[in-house]
């Protein structure tokens, strides 16, 4: 695993690896982050529940669409008072739950959305 100056990622994530399929150029990335906490009442995840990859686009480059695909992971939240029993790690410097884009669309204008202006390299719809 690594990181890259190409594509500086927030402390807790590294690039496992990057592969080009035709136009498309895939990121996977791995969260390395030690301690997570419930994002309900903040109480640290001892145990973990299961992991998914999470696919997300970013802004194209040098002619390739790029997919970010995020392996998150899920936790028990172990407090008896909070209603939160699993949870997704959250990685808010970077992308924010629920969220398509690793980008906040709001700050490119016009060209810099590309072709088709609605500011996501996730190819046709």
């Amino acid at each position: 695993m690594f990181s890259s100056p190409l594509l500086p990622l927030p402390a807790g994530l590294e690039i496992a690896t990057i592969e080009t399929v035709d136009d498309l150029l895939v990121v996977h990335v791995v969260s390395t982050k030690v301690k997570v906490c419930c994002p309900l009442c903040f109480c640290l995840a001892k145990r973990r529940h299961s992991r998914y990859t999470r696919v997300v686009a970013d802004l194209p480059c040098a002619g390739f669409r790029v997919q970010l695909r995020l392996q998150m992971r899920k936790f028990f939240c172990d407090n008896a008072d909070c209603s939160r029993s699993i949870f997704t790690e959250r990685v808010p410097a970077f992308i924010e739950p629920w969220h398509l884009c690793a980008h906040d669309p709001s700050s490119y204008h016009g060209a810099s959305l590309g072709a088709r202006g609605h500011g996501v390299a996730s190819g046709p719809r």
